[in-house]
């Protein structure tokens, strides 16, 4: 039997307890104290900051496992206005062999402007420091606050990935409620030529306008109850952009439509539907627009009920001459189909219960028109008659020089009259 010397055995002992117990323990401690250095923190921050285009502050990172990260109480600010756009209770990163999963908690998106839409638009743009592999992320629930609502998406979905070597990130949701139909789905591309392609489908879900203004900050002020359903493809060239939209725009609170927008004497009020057949726009101007529009009950001005016979050759009541200065008067209904193109608008009206051809009624229990089309005009109404009507004018000859004008003429379908070789 080998015999070991007593001084051998305690040195044995001593090592055998250094190797096993005091240096694991100081690893340990060593790497927990790693873990909660502010200095990985702000690293991670830098790091995210850098892929989002955004600032991002981390309160607290912890690596419970490995491939397993914590971000507690996560901050994203907007890089430009320094407005916050979304804070997050915790992020749970998972690095899985198909790429990376991104699980939040506690969801809160405060964005102003176009904030979160330059997020969006930087997580695809050519020059982000991409990840390698795809990343998927996931919500339970999503709060948007801010402005005069709020809303709450569910079941939030969102994938980044490449597809020969074109960024694409798809965004898939659902809204509160028993609706049962296919989630509303948001997708974002950026093309080998640099434009951002944008494909929005409600399915046959409401989107609300304050989930609207998160990408389009003017849906606003379509009114905190309007909504959207429907379906629209676009690409954001240098030249404006380009595509085509069609559904339907619920609950448009007219007097939030026009305030700040018209002039003062042209009000009204009411909620209005906006039914889209197609809309084709095309570097940034509308090209064509088929629809109906239907409102009321509620008020409106004489003089917009004025303006409106003159500009748009509509057959007004003479009575709204005699109306008191600042009154309004009550309508019924206001509904009329349209084609607006390069040619020129042209109105139909569709009021029930009304003579044929009247697009608006007066409150009076009797359908009596307020508005009706006159008998004999069948030319398109020219498209300068509009910015005329928005901005007050008095003349039939000439478009004033307003914002209003400015705004609507650079909008607005125009002849090419360039001419063909």
């Amino acid at each position: 039997m080998w015999v070991v010397a007593e001084r051998t055995r305690r040195r044995l002992c001593r090592a055998g307890f250094v190797a096993l117990c005091v240096l694991p323990t100081v690893c340990v401690a060593g790497w927990i104290v790693a873990q909660r250095l502010p200095g990985r923190a702000v690293a991670a921050s830098e790091a995210l900051g850098s892929q989002l285009g955004a600032r991002v502050t981390i309160g607290a990172l912890r690596e419970p496992q490995p491939g397993v990260t914590y971000f507690d109480q996560v901050d994203i600010t907007d890089a430009l206005s320094r407005r916050k756009i979304a804070h997050i209770d915790r992020l749970e990163v998972h690095r899985v062999s198909s790429g990376w999963l991104v699980r939040a908690e506690g969801a809160n998106l405060r964005p102003q402007g176009d904030d979160l839409w330059r997020l969006l638009a930087q997580c695809i743009a050519p020059t982000a420091a991409s990840p390698t592999l795809p990343v998927q992320f996931f919500a339970d629930r999503v709060t948007i606050a801010g402005g005069a609502s709020s809303a709450s998406l569910l079941q939030c979905n969102a994938t980044l990935e490449a597809s020969q070597d074109v960024p694409r990130l798809t965004v898939s949701f659902r809204l509160p409620g028993p609706d049962r139909s296919p989630p509303i789905a948001l997708e974002l591309a950026r093309s080998a030529n640099g434009s951002l392609g944008i494909k929005l489908d409600t399915h046959d879900a409401e989107l609300p306008a304050s989930v609207m203004a998160l990408v389009a900050a003017d849906a606003a002020r379509l009114g905190p109850a309007a909504t959207y359903r429907g379906r629209g493809t676009f690409d954001e060239l240098p030249a404006g952009v380009t595509g085509q939209l069609g559904g339907r725009f619920a609950a448009i609170d007219l007097a939030a439509l026009a305030k700040g927008a018209l002039p003062a004497e042209l009000s009204a009020t009411g909620a209005a539907t906006l039914e889209l057949s197609a809309a084709q726009f095309r570097d940034g101007r509308l090209i064509k627009a088929v629809g109906t529009l239907r409102a009321g009950p509620g008020t409106v001005s004489p003089q917009l009920i004025e303006g409106a016979a003159e500009q748009l050759r509509l057959v007004g009541l003479p009575e709204t001459r005699r109306a008191p200065a600042g009154g309004t008067i009550a309508y019924e209904q206001l509904h009329f189909d349209f084609t607006l193109d390069a040619e020129g608008l042209r109105l139909t009206g569709r009021c029930g219960g009304a003579v044929a051809g009247t697009v608006m009624t007066r409150a009076d229990g009797r359908a009596s028109p307020l508005l009706a089309e006159a008998p004999t005009e069948i030319r398109p109404i020219p498209v300068t008659a509009l910015p005329r009507l928005f901005s007050a004018s008095t003349t039939i000859d000439w478009v004033p020089a307003t914002k209003q004008s400015q705004w609507l003429l650079g909008k607005l379908p125009v002849r090419d009259t360039t001419p063909q070789r």
